[in-house]
């Protein structure tokens, strides 16, 4: 796995991770979005607006991190990849 900035490329993975997390993760809260918002959200705000970092395994996104001079917007990493310290890296990365 490698950390690197994310790219305009990555919305669509990121997208769908950010959508994947809060379904598992957070079952009781209602979708309040489509998938395509989802996008719009991720390309049209979160990459314009903040350094985004995405962990990179195996061509998959497994997590990122989306954060602003000391505010950390987001940080979500795959369900199937939690406990791996995709998390705290990303976190290192940030600070």
């Amino acid at each position: 796995m490698i950390l690197r900035p994310a790219t305009a490329d990555d919305a669509p993975a990121i997208a769908a991770l950010l959508r994947a997390a809060y379904r598992v993760s957070l079952p009781f809260l209602p979708e309040l979005h489509t998938p395509e918002e989802d996008l719009a959200f991720i390309a049209g705000r979160v990459l314009p607006t903040s350094t985004v970092w995405v962990a990179d395994a195996d061509g998959m996104v497994a997590g990122y991190i989306a954060f602003r001079d000391g505010w950390i917007d987001h940080l979500y990493v795959h369900p199937d990849r939690q406990g791996q310290g995709i998390g705290p890296r990303l976190l290192a990365r940030a600070i």
